[in-house]
């Protein structure tokens, strides 16, 4: 064999086991059943079984929509994800920021099966997950800076437009005047309008750089979202808010198996 050859083949085989390493080391994923709806209708053609899986993990926290479920137990099935954007994805779902956020739901549909059949024995596939990496963006004397609307790139390029605001937004049913007081000195609250799917947090930190112990809190929904942080003492006067946007998609598969997957 040819030196070249052989350099070739050895390349091959050392990047394919970089490749393994680096997918050995991604943190795992964690799937578990969360719902099985079966919506029959008399066109056969239109009955379909809706799948809800749960996903847990570091993983999870970094991503924002899945797509391309594939099914390899049971066999031959098609299977859709509902809506989806230009590119196949589809928004995950949440129930809270903070430490929810390595938690999401997923679903798909498939046809119905056979009145008969009671259960899936094995469920076997894999789904794509669309991570991306956080980037910070700081907003240096940010209680000044109150009803302030924020310019950057990142911001324009998510389509999202960024202000700061009141904190009593953030709080609406806050009406004791003592209460309200220390929220205005110990809070800091910023509105995100426009793509908000993508919207993850932010932290508050001295202008040295350490870490402000707060409370998050967030108002709102839609394409209008309110997120907070409020502290137990007065924030300093040149406090830091830092925003999480994401940035550098990654597109992962994660496989996951069910047993004995009852059906209704």
């Amino acid at each position: 064999m040819k030196k070249s050859s052989a350099w070739f083949l050895f390349a091959i085989f050392y990047g394919s086991m970089l490749t393994s390493e680096v997918r050995a080391q991604l943190p795992p994923v964690a799937v578990s059943l969360k719902q099985v709806v079966d919506t029959r209708s008399s066109d056969v053609n239109e009955s379909r079984l809706s799948i809800t899986l749960k996903i847990e993990g570091e993983l999870v926290a970094q991503a924002f929509e899945y797509g391309t479920v594939e099914l390899q137990e049971p066999s031959n099935v098609v299977v859709k994800i509902g809506l989806t954007d230009e590119k196949g994805y589809a928004p995950l779902k949440r129930g809270g920021f903070g430490d929810k956020l390595s938690e999401a739901l997923l679903s798909f549909e498939l046809a119905s099966p056979l009145r008969n059949q009671s259960a899936f024995l094995l469920l076997v596939g894999a789904f794509k997950l669309k991570t991306y990496r956080q980037q910070l963006i700081p907003v240096e004397n940010v209680l000044a800076r109150r009803n302030e609307t924020l310019r950057d790139p990142l911001f324009e390029a998510h389509g999202m437009k960024v202000r700061i605001v009141d904190p009593r937004q953030a709080f609406p049913g806050l009406t004791d005047e003592a209460e309200v007081a220390k929220l205005l000195t110990s809070s800091v609250a910023i509105e995100f309008t426009g793509e908000t799917k993508k919207v993850r947090s932010f932290i508050l930190e001295t202008l040295e750089g350490k870490p402000i112990r707060t409370f998050a809190g967030s108002f709102g929904a839609g394409r209008t979202l309110i997120l907070s942080q409020r502290a137990s003492e007065p924030l300093p006067v040149d406090v830091v808010a830092k925003i999480l946007i994401p940035v550098a998609p990654e597109e992962i598969s994660v496989p996951f198996k069910l047993e004995n997957v009852v059906l209704p």
